[in-house]
């Protein structure tokens, strides 16, 4: 198809008359930090992450058409969180990649379009065809009805390109410009005036619509959420906690709990573990796989049900298992399908931190290691930062046989860390790590090291409610879950995933408020998304420093 891809001009001139005042991120919060009168949070403009384009083109376009499409390369915020909008700014290998997948759309569709179109281009009138293209498509890939300027603009457009070009080659530019436009590609902010505070925008309905099924499902509002939108019915925060509700029961609900999982724990990392093949020979990267994915649906699985408190995240023992990974676990595998749910021993696991992926994922060839283990337990369950290493330590530990009178891996790493340099930061994450010496490095469950019983028993030092002497993993992690820190980091986390952005000071606020008040109601992760949503926060934004009309 001469001339599709030299059509970035036309694309840049589409571009350019979306609109502005979208775009604006307005000013950075610096507000007061009382939380009676805490301010409201800016919500910075963002693309499509590669999960809700992905859902959001299947939408549009259907499943059929969207099959082995190539997303546009993954990146991290430095958190591990890719939906970050800093994560998301776009560079000329994003522009090419993105043009490259509206390319491939526009020829799949060129190449049957009864697909998409309602009509036939070889057959109906050559205008009329594409005008309904227009008033079809495009409503859709924009996530709200189109005005009747916008829609003037893709007319035109669509008329320049038929008097230049064969009806398919205009088709397909135009499919193009529609995928390449902002309000497709972007989660514009659309505003309908004042809000309630002093200092505030209203986000209109359709841009809260998008906010709460991107927030539930990465994907664009269903038909009921369009109809409230169109009803102005989504300013009142019962109809928004309705919503999250009938969509936290839907089956689209699993798909992004599982990418919070995935990004949360930092999953992505056993692509790269590596283990000793003589020590450990049926570990491949197949079943790294299989932990990942054992991971992300056990939290999703949690997750997905109301009444399941967040803390169940560190107790529950039913776990989904397939054949392969029973065998790490010790346990029966019934074998009537690639994944069953398989009830733990009670003295052996409970929750997240004795699951195969996490300890596989903190433990180097051949041995477990307490200090990574214990460090991203610190990090990514209880939101505390340990205090990096020096630049010029030596972080070499001793292998087995190395010397001989340390037999356990316990005893290598405290021989390690037995200087006071060592140990005034160790203590803070070693301990948690020596808990989980119970478990090899790929999570084998073990009462014996090197021919001597394992000690998992550990003095905490991290004060209050997570200080004091627990015995053994299972200890650790009611422990753990049982306290305020786990609480509020998991709120944390769970609101750093649907905000895109990293945490302010007026976040921690409103956390530390949920927090207190859902003590003895059950910190669930529906209770979470209905005060999140049920603010005049998630409605409005801050005041933008330039206001132009949309």
């Amino acid at each position: 198809m001469k001339g599709v891809t030299g059509s970035s001009l036309v694309f840049m001139a589409l571009i350019g008359v979306a609109c502005e005042g979208a775009f604006n991120e307005g000013s950075p919060d610096t507000g007061p930090t009382a939380c009676e009168a805490v301010k409201l949070t800016e919500k910075p403009l963002r693309r499509l992450s590669n999960a809700e384009l992905k859902n959001t083109l299947r939408q549009v376009l259907g499943a059929e058409l969207v099959a082995g499409l190539v997303m546009p390369a993954r990146t991290t915020a430095d958190d591990g969180f890719d939906a970050d909008h800093q994560a998301l700014q776009v560079s000329e290998l994003v522009v090419e990649q993105l043009h490259d997948l509206a390319l491939a759309v526009s020829l799949s569709i060129v190449q049957d379009p009864l697909l998409v179109l309602g009509c036939d281009l070889r057959e109906d009138e050559p205008k009329l065809c594409l005008e309904q293209l227009i008033d079809d498509l495009v409503p859709r890939a924009f996530r709200r009805p189109l005005s009747g300027l916008r829609r003037q603009r893709f007319v035109e457009l669509a008329d320049d390109l038929l008097a230049e070009e064969e009806l398919s080659v205009a088709t397909a530019l135009l499919v193009q410009a529609i995928l390449q436009a902002p309000e497709f590609l972007y989660r514009l902010q659309q505003t309908s005036g004042e809000g309630e505070t002093p200092g505030s925008e209203r986000l209109d309905d359709y841009t809260i619509a998008h906010r709460l099924s991107y927030l539930v499902w990465q994907a664009p509002p269903d038909e009921a959420l369009l109809s409230d939108a169109a009803e102005g019915n989504l300013g009142d925060a019962e109809t928004r906690v309705a919503h999250v509700r009938r969509m936290l029961a839907d089956a689209r609900a699993e798909a992004p709990l599982r990418d919070f999982a995935r990004q949360w724990l930092g999953l992505a990392r056993l692509a790269e573990a590596d283990k000793d093949a003589e020590r450990f020979p049926e570990y491949s990267a197949a079943l790294a796989d299989q932990m990942r994915e054992q991971t992300e649906r056990f939290v999703a699985q949690t997750l997905a049900v109301a009444q399941s408190p967040l803390d169940s995240l560190l107790t529950d023992r039913e776990l989904p298992m397939t054949s392969e990974l029973a065998t790490i676990y010790g346990v029966e595998h019934s074998g009537q399908s690639t994944w069953v749910t398989v009830s733990l021993p009670a003295a052996e696991r409970a929750g997240l931190l004795t699951q195969a992926s996490l300890l596989t994922i903190g433990g180097h060839q051949v041995e477990g290691s307490p200090i990574l283990r214990g460090v991203d337990i610190l990090e990514r369950i209880l939101c505390i930062e340990p205090t990096p290493p020096p630049q010029d330590i030596d972080t070499a530990v001793a292998t087995a046989g190395e010397d001989e009178a340390l037999r356990t891996n316990r005893e290598r790493f405290e021989a390690h860390i037995a200087s006071p340099q060592c140990a005034s930061c160790h203590d803070s994450f070693n301990p948690i790590g020596y808990a989980l010496e119970n478990y090899d490095a790929v999570g084998r469950f073990r009462t014996h090291d090197n021919g001597i019983p394992v000690d998992a028993r550990a003095d905490l030092t991290l004060g209050g409610e997570l200080g004091g002497r627990i015995d053994g993993p299972v200890a650790l992690s009611k422990k753990f879950a049982q306290s305020d820190a786990f609480a509020g980091c998991i709120q944390r986390k769970i609101a750093r995933f649907a905000s895109a952005r990293q945490l302010v000071e007026a976040d921690q606020c409103r956390m530390d408020q949920d927090v207190e008040a859902m003590k003895g109601n059950g910190h669930t992760y529906l209770a979470v998304l209905e005060r999140q949503v049920g603010r005049e926060d998630f409605i409005t934004r801050p005041t933008a420093v330039t206001k132009e009309s949309n």
